[in-house]
């Protein structure tokens, strides 16, 4: 329901990356140009720092970057060029589509039809530097890191990548099988013809009488050229490898001005017929994710990175910008202890690249233990699902099999259940451990805790839920009662003592969610922005209940006091129980509500009244009831329990989620934080 930062910054990664040198013979420095426009003109005036960037990528055939967006307008159809995030949002939020890019035929042939070597044309606004290190180029011939200048195409059987044996030229220049650099090609400054300085040369794109149209580009010094060449022999044309082909331009590309390219690229086609849709790239027989597979101690705030074969259609894998949704990936916690489905945003790696994706869950993962020792290791699991069948690629042909890959997070903020106000009292925590803490009032909910009790009189931070009257002696509790088994249910250890989170810590919404708690102020009901009843209303995915629309929120505490339809849960009359139970999977996916719905209006009368909320341990008596009797009526409030017809459903008063928002004043960060009272989790972050 809430989100970790819900939709954080999409600012895309920057490195300054110069790779080293590499010993291997499959990895060359390329060496030796000026600073000079495509038609030999200067681009960047001395003393000025303007940004490397990349022009356009083609394959002659077909320009294969930047992406091209199809929306719909008042005049009709109309194209747009996709270069930035934001203009991915606009064409999302235009309901248009990337529209797919042209592919190579079969045959070894230029796009006029005669016979030649295959190739890709990248083009810059500034001239390549290609004497240093961060020009450093996969030849195909051994294993190489994913930063480097390379063709791959991708084994059909594994999904496994493999390098092809590209000859990479820029500016007309390439390097010897020794490394030494060498000028193959050179355009002529009045004709604007491409001359070929070495016998080697023979078969560089182009340069044939006619010449390609176009072809003084191809040398220009703000150009690369990957040109297929298996054999060494540029005389002899060859095609790229039948299937799948990428061109991956890196982040540690710079230009001859010092600067680093702005967005990395990766330029997707087809060499013939397409193959299907997108597939997840494997390496060493596992997924080729961030994290991989079986990955252990991960970042809780991690956001999953997954590579595919083919350009991905962004909106058939999730949404770019907005509120977090569900789509083609499943993000899930503790697939076997407590499934925890997570929405999410997707960011692509750059404008430039729609092969690799960022998932944005929407809230952290929740994580071991901070302080003590590990325990609840099945909830450090996080399960991922890539749904092939929902993906498609640019010529919307969809993928195949589902994969599925897991990691376990490490320590960090747990899983919180806590009771909310009239029945609570939250405070800030300085010192060591900053955060949240909540004092409970009821002492009879079923919060996060530890489950055990002894009997027949607890002792102190035994859970107090099983001796709620309701519990054991009401046998028309809707949603049923049940003590719970572990420390996401274990119940509150009583009146006056602190909340507990799963990992059994004191200190909620600590770091990271927080850096300092100076000041705490309630908002409105969450129930009014985030709730169960059924869709379009509340839940937008994944469940809800028929009996939790707002039209049936009629029920007052007082009678005395009449409600319009639909009003807020009230801040002063608490339900019951106080906090109800999380269950797994939760009651709706979409915002993702995880907490029972409080005990229905159907179930009778309470039988959780004032009393002693101390146990006697020398009497042997239990705690007996509420610190102070409830407020109102002396029955349940909440929706009706397993009715389909909305007509079957009883006026209720409060229902999930429950709680408030809670602002709270950061002043290290300089920033308010939205949480969920309840949950404390982090809804948004306002910047002061």
């Amino acid at each position: 329901m809430s989100s970790q930062d819900q939709y954080p910054s999409t600012g895309l990664r920057r490195t300054s990356l110069f790779l080293p040198a590499l010993a291997s013979t499959a990895c060359f420095v390329l060496g030796g140009c000026s600073d000079s426009s495509e038609t030999g003109g200067p681009i960047i005036p001395p003393g000025t720092a303007a940004a490397f960037q990349l022009r356009s990528v083609s394959n002659g055939f077909g320009r294969q970057l930047p992406h091209v967006g199809l929306i719909e307008t008042v005049s009709g159809p109309a194209e747009v060029e996709l270069r930035t995030l934001g203009d991915y949002v606009a064409l999302s939020d235009a309901g248009g589509s990337v529209q797919p890019t042209v592919g190579f035929p079969d045959e070894a042939a230029l796009p006029d039809g005669t016979p030649g070597n295959q190739f890709f044309l990248a083009q810059f606004t500034d001239a390549v530097d290609k004497t240093s290190s961060c020009a450093i180029v996969c030849s195909g011939q051994g294993t190489c890191y994913d930063e480097l200048l390379q063709v791959v195409t991708f084994d059909p059987a594994t999904r496994e990548e493999i390098v092809v044996p590209a000859r990479v030229f820029i500016g007309g220049t390439t390097r010897s099988a020794s490394g030494e650099l060498e000028e193959w090609v050179t355009v002529d400054p009045v004709t604007g013809e491409l001359l070929l300085s070495r016998d080697e040369a023979a078969g560089f794109p182009g340069s044939a009488f006619p010449q390609l149209l176009g072809a003084e580009t191809f040398a220009a010094p703000s150009s690369i050229m990957f040109v297929m060449d298996a054999d060494g022999d540029l005389s002899t044309f060859e095609s790229f490898p039948r299937g799948e082909l990428q061109l991956r331009l890196p982040e540690g590309l710079c230009s001859e001005s010092f600067q680093l390219i702005d967005q990395p690229a990766v330029a997707a086609a087809t060499v013939g017929a397409s193959t299907g849709g997108p597939q997840v790239v494997h390496f060493n027989g596992i997924p080729k994710t961030n994290p991989r597979d079986g990955e252990q101690a991960v970042d809780p705030e991690t956001r999953p990175e997954i590579r595919f074969t083919k350009a991905v259609q962004p909106m058939s894998l999730g949404m770019i910008a907005g509120q977090p949704a569900l789509g083609a990936v499943d993000l899930v916690q503790a697939p076997e202890a407590a499934p925890s489905l997570r929405a999410y945003n997707i960011i692509p790696r750059s404008p430039y690249d729609l092969t690799t994706w960022t998932l944005v869950p929407n809230r952290a993962f929740d994580g071991l233990d901070p302080n003590g020792i590990f325990t609840n290791f099945a909830f450090a699991f996080v399960g991922v699902t890539v749904r092939e069948e929902l993906l498609v690629d640019l010529f919307g042909q969809p993928g195949e099999i589902d994969v599925e890959y897991e990691f376990q997070v490490d320590r960090g903020a747990a899983i919180t259940n806590a009771p909310v106000v009239p029945e609570s009292l939250v405070v800030s925590r300085g010192g060591v451990q900053i955060g949240l803490s909540v004092i409970d009032l009821n002492g009879f909910g079923q919060s996060t805790g530890r489950p055990l009790s002894n009997l027949p009189v607890p002792l102190k931070g035994d859970s107090r839920f099983q001796f709620n009257p309701n519990v054991a002696l009401n046998p028309n509790i809707r949603p049923l009662l049940t003590p719970g088994e572990s420390t996401v249910d274990g119940g509150s250890a009583g009146v006056f003592t602190l909340t507990l989170d799963m990992n059994l810590n004191s200190v909620l919404a600590g770091d990271p969610v927080l850096a300092d708690a100076s000041d705490l102020q309630f908002g409105t009901s969450l129930d009014q922005v985030f709730n169960g009843s059924p869709p379009p209303f509340g839940c937008q995915s994944g469940g809800g209940n028929i009996c939790a629309l707002s039209g049936l929120k009629l029920l007052s505490p007082n009678p005395e006091v009449q409600l319009s339809p639909g009003s807020p849960n009230l801040i002063s009359f608490p339900m019951h129980p106080n906090p109800p139970r999380l269950v797994f999977p939760g009651s709706c996916a979409l915002p993702a509500i995880e907490g029972d719905e409080p005990t229905s209006v159907d179930a009778g009368a309470n039988l959780l009244v004032q009393g002693n909320p101390f146990p006697d341990l020398v009497a042997e008596n239990p705690p007996t009831g509420l610190l102070r009797g409830r407020p109102g009526l002396g029955q349940f409030g909440g929706p009706s329990f397993g009715q389909v017809d909305p007509t079957a459903c009883s006026p209720y008063a409060t229902r999930q989620q429950i709680g408030q928002f809670l602002y709270v004043a950061d002043r290290v960060r300089g920033e308010v934080v939205v949480l969920n009272s309840n949950r404390m989790l982090t809804i948004e972050r306002i910047l002061v």
